[in-house]
């Protein structure tokens, strides 16, 4: 869908427009989410948007929300060895050189 489109329509409000289309995408996400793996969680940790808890209860979930302060670092510093190996690759010309060298090394 245009949502330019859809926000210039007479009498459509921008905002009503874009908060639509953020429930939109995170009940999209929880979908996916549980389709994934398979079951209900019984406990899930967002950050404060709050389209997730609309998606949650348009869900019909009975998990906990947790939103509180620094509950989700665990989940944002996982990724933080990821991250550190991207910069390593950029250094080199290929992702396979890259490669080769992240797992000679991994193993040091």
């Amino acid at each position: 869908r245009n949502i330019v489109a859809e926000a210039a329509q007479p009498g459509a409000n921008v905002s009503e427009v874009a908060r639509a289309l953020r429930h939109r995408s995170a009940r999209k996400l929880l979908r996916k989410l549980l389709k994934k793996h398979g079951f209900a969680p019984t406990r899930i940790t967002t950050d404060r948007l709050k389209s997730y808890p609309v998606a949650i209860r348009h869900e019909r979930l009975s998990a906990i929300h947790d939103q509180g302060l620094r509950a989700n670092n665990r989940a944002e510093n996982s990724h933080r060895p990821v991250r550190r190996r991207e910069r390593k690759q950029q250094r080199f010309k290929s992702s396979g050189s890259a490669q080769q060298f992240l797992s000679i090394h991994a193993a040091v």
